[in-house]
């Protein structure tokens, strides 16, 4: 990859005037009381399909009050087993496809540790409200379709797969990366969501369109905070002030696609609301201030970490690329501890097409 260099988009960068009006808007208030990121889902196995803060329906085949296990890996490989067992009988019978674990011991109670053993006859025929129950944590035998309307079907994003490039324009972003042992640069790799990102896609397309001669114009990283240690944590204070469980501003990194991102209104699609939750690597809108409605852009965020806190009020259109979350953990600490200022120019790069 050729060098990027901050000159090449100085005059790009926000005015003081967008800076000033980026810091006033924010998230402000927590969507969902109690929440905590689901660690048990975290921990699971790829092949568990493990579906953070979800409980799924189903014919109950275990019960979970006569039933519990460890952890939810314990819970999918009890699962598992009982298909396994099932498969082998003579006529066979129905086998777990679908488990249901709880875990936060804050919020289950006497049932932590349930571990619910359910066939569904057709797991994904149906909606599933994915990300609203605080206390389970759900897994399925297979995965989701890729256009399932919860968005977490299909393969994870990869770079392969990636319709989008932003690039850091700061020569130190090289050296910075290098020094963490990463790539000789910082770009994110962005796959489109095929449900709910109609009106992105539009004005992703006009920046494009636009920058074919003088690049992302406006395009910029605005801030980087990482995650402290109690982000989360069922121990910390329910809410966004230093030390407690979702400090205000952290977790994520800020930017803008600048003025150049919104179409005219008549290009405008309909209202669009994407019921899906915000975890490590999700890229949206940044909700407007008070945190009551979802934005429409130009600013954006990436989340470093799960963010049940918000709920499913986010509009999320894209994923960065698996193999690129270590680079949004590098640029966050670099930050941090000063080795990298803060506005700098971005530019966003088509790779393959995705209207």
């Amino acid at each position: 990859e050729e060098e990027l260099h901050a000159e090449e988009a100085a005059s790009s960068l926000p005015s003081e005037e967008q800076l000033a009006a980026a810091a006033a808007g924010g998230v402000r208030i927590l969507k969902v009381k109690g929440a905590s990121v689901d660690l048990a889902a975290a921990a699971c196995a790829p092949h568990c399909y493990a579906l953070a803060h979800t409980e799924m329906h189903g014919s109950p085949l275990v019960w979970g009050a006569n039933h519990r296990t460890p952890d939810a890996s314990a819970c999918c490989a009890a699962c598992t087993e009982h298909r396994r067992l099932a498969s082998e009988r003579s006529p066979p019978g129905k086998g777990c496809n679908v488990w249901v674990f709880c875990n936060s011991q804050k919020l289950c109670l006497k049932q932590q540790g349930e571990c619910w053993l359910k066939h569904h006859n057709d797991i994904w025929a149906s909606e599933v409200s994915v990300g609203t129950s605080p206390r389970w944590t759900t897994g399925t035998a297979v995965r989701a379709p890729a256009n399932h309307s919860s968005g977490v079907g299909g393969e994870p994003a990869t770079r392969n797969s990636a319709q989008l490039r932003l690039s850091v324009l700061d020569v130190s972003a090289g050296t910075l990366t290098r020094e963490r042992g990463l790539s000789s640069g910082l770009w994110l790799h962005l796959r489109i969501r095929e449900k709910g990102a109609t009106r992105a896609r539009a004005r992703i397309l006009k920046v494009l369109q636009l920058g074919i001669e003088g690049g992302c114009r406006g395009c910029a990283l605005l801030a980087a905070r990482t995650a402290p240690a109690q982000w989360g944590s069922d121990a910390a204070a329910d809410g966004l002030a230093d030390g407690e469980r979702w400090p205000a501003g952290r977790a994520l990194l800020r930017g803008t696609l600048g003025p150049a991102a919104a179409p005219p209104a008549g290009e405008l699609h309909a209202t669009e609301w994407p019921q899906v939750p915000v975890r490590r690597g999700s890229v949206g809108w940044w909700p407007s201030a008070g945190g009551s409605t979802s934005a429409d852009g130009p600013q954006f965020f990436v989340a470093l970490r799960e963010m049940p806190h918000i709920g499913l009020s986010a509009a999320v259109w894209a994923d960065v690329a698996a193999e690129d979350l270590p680079l949004l953990d590098a640029l966050a600490e670099a930050v941090d501890d000063g080795s990298l200022k803060l506005p700098c120019a971005l530019r966003l790069e088509g790779l393959l097409p995705f209207v």
